[in-house]
């Protein structure tokens, strides 16, 4: 299986070539067989599952689900990345954001944490972050601390395949 045939497509009607999969955003034609005219459509691309409001979400004295995504229930393991960004306008005592999810194994990951509590005055940026999860699984971007002092919010978006 290759993302490009042997021969460069041409422009205009193809005939003999039969798609067979689901058309869905983010995926590619390709070959999926040696036998000449199989192809298929795969998704190779993530696109935005889902994230907290544009404004993010203020911190709160306690825990809180801040963006929850499912991947399809359809057999395979999925990739799931995280973008976050927590802004501290009073420097904050607690507020730490982690995850949870079920890994393909079935080892059900909960809290782990992404940006640890009490963090100082600025912008703190969650480094690029890929997850391979179990299909039906439930990701979750979490307040996992409560902030008992200071003033933070949290703009998070999770991308799925």
């Amino acid at each position: 299986m290759g993302f490009f045939p042997n021969s460069p497509i041409p422009a205009g009607p193809i005939s003999g070539v039969t798609i067979t999969g689901a058309a869905t955003p983010g995926a590619a034609i390709v070959a999926t067989s040696a036998t000449a005219g199989v192809w298929s459509a795969v998704p190779i691309f993530q696109r935005q599952a889902t994230s907290t409001p544009a404004a993010g979400t203020a911190l709160i004295n306690g825990t809180q689900t801040l963006a929850t995504w499912t991947a399809p229930n359809d057999g395979l393991n999925h990739r799931v990345s995280v973008r976050l960004t927590l802004d501290v306008t009073v420097a904050a005592t607690g507020g730490a954001i982690g995850m949870s999810y079920t890994a393909p194994d079935g080892t059900v990951t909960s809290s782990q944490t992404f940006i640890t509590g009490s963090q100082g005055l600025g912008t703190h940026v969650l480094p690029f972050n890929d997850i391979v999860i179990a299909p039906n699984t439930a990701f979750s971007v979490q307040q996992v601390s409560a902030l008992t002092a200071g003033t933070a919010s949290c703009v998070a978006e999770i991308w799925g395949s």
